[in-house]
């Protein structure tokens, strides 16, 4: 089988073209580039150039081999991202790049040679075969890029987005096809060599062209997807806002109402108990908060009223129990508004958070715990819908970018406990929200 020099020449830098391409689009879909365009483009010339050549001219195995994986590490510091993380990525798809050319080299030997006995020169059947690789290799990318992002997305500076099965599917199949029919015009044309290798290396050209498309059209696909997936988080985002907003306002009328009649409320008590009129003291009590069976559970009195209130009022909105696990606590010094107020509005953020749920995935556990220290340890976990906010100044210590809301409770508490008293953490996943404080040297 003959072939010109130029039109050899002409083949394998048309096929090097497509292969940097494709290196290109792999580090792209998973990175995002560091260095200017140009001289993004300039690396990947020089590379090109000096491979090429290298190829046309000495043709050894362990050259090519050995470029191929320098260029690859250069390259990988043309993109963002952990250094660990892109020579993972690196090494992977040289593997990907590697079986390729073994599977087109195999197949083009075993069709020229076992089959019809042709012997075949290394430079023609490295052009061919690198032609059919190019065919072989993209498919492979397309399901390496989205399980690395899947995989490694927060390390890549890549959001991933959930792709629907049937896009990756469609395109997957679809370059399968084009394989089988790339193999099958080598079979069919093989049988007169000379006259029509023109023929079979255009066709194959125009497979390369169909499957860039067969890209392209995934990418717009994919992109798409990112922009509806933009727009659902936006107005998620915007529907916890309003009712943030509904539940701020809520709450500044009832705390108004509350402060304006609460001088007249103590003035009332503090007359009941100064005529030693408890009962009528414990009733207007009762009339205020509503009845409280009060079970003791923990020997303090605060902690005591605030827990059996609000077994109460959970069991009222939510129509569940509290789950409780608290030990015996007695001669704490902690000010009894502050315990109250954060136990309060820890638990008002939880029943918040969980109106928003159906009813069966609706729970609420409080827990308290003496430190070796000598201090207390108070967890309250629930699970949630609406994601919580980060707010300015770091004072919740969260790892996810979407504001909403999840109650305007915790703020007061991080405004109501010094940092020399205690320290609040908060962490949450996907499903449950844990709140924690520990208050230092709480015993007396």
């Amino acid at each position: 089988m003959v072939m010109s020099e130029g039109l050899f020449q002409i083949i394998h830098y048309i096929n090097s073209i497509v292969y940097y391409v494709m290196i290109h689009y792999a580090f792209t879909r998973v990175f995002q580039m560091k260095a200017k365009i140009k001289w993004i483009f300039l690396t990947y010339l020089a590379f090109l150039i000096i491979s090429s050549q290298l190829f046309l001219v000495f043709n050894v195995v362990w050259i090519n081999i050995t470029i191929s994986i320098i260029s690859l590490f250069v390259i990988s510091f043309l993109y963002f991202g952990a250094m660990g993380t892109k020579l993972f990525f690196a090494a992977v798809l040289y593997f990907i790049l590697a079986i390729g050319d073994t599977i087109s080299f195999l197949l083009i030997n075993y069709m020229y040679y076992d089959i019809f006995g042709v012997n075949l020169s290394m430079e023609i059947a490295g052009t061919i075969g690198r032609t059919t690789s190019n065919i072989f290799v993209l498919p492979l990318l397309l399901i390496y890029i989205v399980i690395f992002r899947k995989k490694f997305m927060n390390q890549t500076g890549h959001k991933y987005i959930k792709i629907p099965k049937s896009y990756t599917i469609s395109a997957v199949f679809i370059l399968a096809g084009i394989i089988v029919i790339n193999t099958l015009l080598i079979y069919l044309n093989i049988y007169d060599l000379q006259s029509v290798v023109h023929i079979m290396l255009m066709l194959q050209f125009i497979i390369i062209v169909i499957t860039f498309l067969v890209v392209w059209f995934y990418e717009a696909a994919l992109e798409k997807i990112a922009v509806i997936e933009k727009s659902r988080i936006k107005e998620q985002m915007l529907q916890g806002l309003r009712s943030q907003y509904q539940l701020a306002l809520d709450h500044q009328k009832t705390m108004s109402e509350f402060n304006h009649n609460l001088r007249y409320q103590y003035i009332t008590l503090s007359g009941l108990l100064e005529n030693q009129e408890i009962d009528k003291a414990k009733k207007y009590m009762a009339d205020k908060i509503g009845e409280v069976d009060f079970e003791k559970s923990s020997g303090d009195i605060t902690i005591d009223a605030m827990i059996n209130h609000y077994k109460q009022r959970i069991r009222e909105k939510l129509n569940m129990a509290l789950k409780i696990r608290i030990p015996i606590i007695a001669g704490l010094k902690i000010e009894e508004e502050l315990l109250a107020s954060t136990i309060g509005n820890a638990l008002e953020n939880a029943i918040d958070a969980c109106l928003h749920l159906e009813e069966q995935k609706r729970e609420i556990a409080i827990s308290m715990s003496v430190t070796s220290d000598q201090g207390l340890f108070i967890n309250i976990k629930n699970p949630y819908r609406i994601k919580p906010v980060i707010e300015k100044g770091g004072k919740f210590a969260t790892t996810k970018a979407e504001k909403s809301s999840h109650g305007f409770g915790l703020s007061s508490i991080y405004e109501s406990i010094p940092a020399h008293v205690g320290q609040i953490s908060i962490k949450y996943d996907e499903d449950i929200f844990d709140f924690s404080v520990l208050f230092y040297n709480a015993f007396k």
